[in-house]
């Protein structure tokens, strides 16, 4: 069954670009550049959020080019360290790249991921189990996605009604959710919106403020890609 999945597992491959607002994409300016040696000297310093943003910034050419190779590099480094936004960047790269492909190992780091509470981890296995018919595990982490706020879960939704509205009235758990959340779940998105920037600056700021003394990492940026 696991490899029968693996061809849905890619259908939904779109919630990993589009999972955030603060998702890294190309980039080769003297500013990006800058970011890069910074979270390379982070990186370098055991930082493991910052390894992680390192190879989203290998993946996707932002500050360098891309490279794949040490994308997969940091990233295994950062899923040796539970980085859940690596454990799922991983597992897609398991899925989707020819070079890289392993459709039991990818699936494994999906599920980690969605354990650890990543929302897009959570969307993808959603998608997965609900194109094979197991509409009670679907049912699950889509709901379980929604409350953690995906970005692509209302659109989701949106199909569901138009296009399966008989599937999603099998969905207990995710239209209880879409009840009872939907204007909090709005609003939050809405008011947390950053830039790359932003997301980025942030992160720098704590790293920063680790070298001079030991602080807690928020656990929320522990899941975000």
């Amino acid at each position: 069954m696991r490899k029968s999945l693996l061809v849905i597992a890619l259908l939904s491959f779109y919630s990993a670009s589009s999972y955030a607002s603060n998702e890294i994409t190309s980039c080769l300016s003297t500013k990006c550049r800058s970011y890069f040696n910074d979270f390379d000297v982070y990186a370098s310093s055991g930082h493991k959020e910052a390894i992680a943003t390192l190879a989203d910034m290998y993946y996707n050419g932002y500050g360098t080019k891309k490279n794949l190779r040490r994308a997969f590099k940091y990233y295994k480094k950062a899923v040796f360290k539970g980085v859940p936004s690596a454990q799922y960047k991983m597992g897609l790269i398991y899925l989707s790249n020819d070079h890289y492909q392993d459709p039991e190992k990818g699936l494994t780091y999906i599920e980690q991921a969605a354990q650890s509470k990543h929302p897009g981890a959570m969307h993808t296995l959603g998608v997965i189990y609900l194109h094979n018919q197991n509409l009670p595990q679907a049912d699950y982490w889509l709901a379980q996605a929604y409350r953690q706020g995906d970005s692509s879960m209302q659109s989701l939704v949106e199909q569901l009604k138009s296009a399966q509205p008989a599937i999603l009235a099998q969905l207990p758990q995710l239209n209880e959710e879409v009840a009872e959340n939907w204007l909090v779940w709005h609003q939050t998105d809405k008011n947390k919106q950053a830039s790359v920037q932003e997301y980025l600056d942030t992160q720098l700021n704590i790293f920063k403020e680790r070298s001079r003394r030991t602080v807690d990492w928020p656990s929320n940026w522990a899941s975000t890609p």
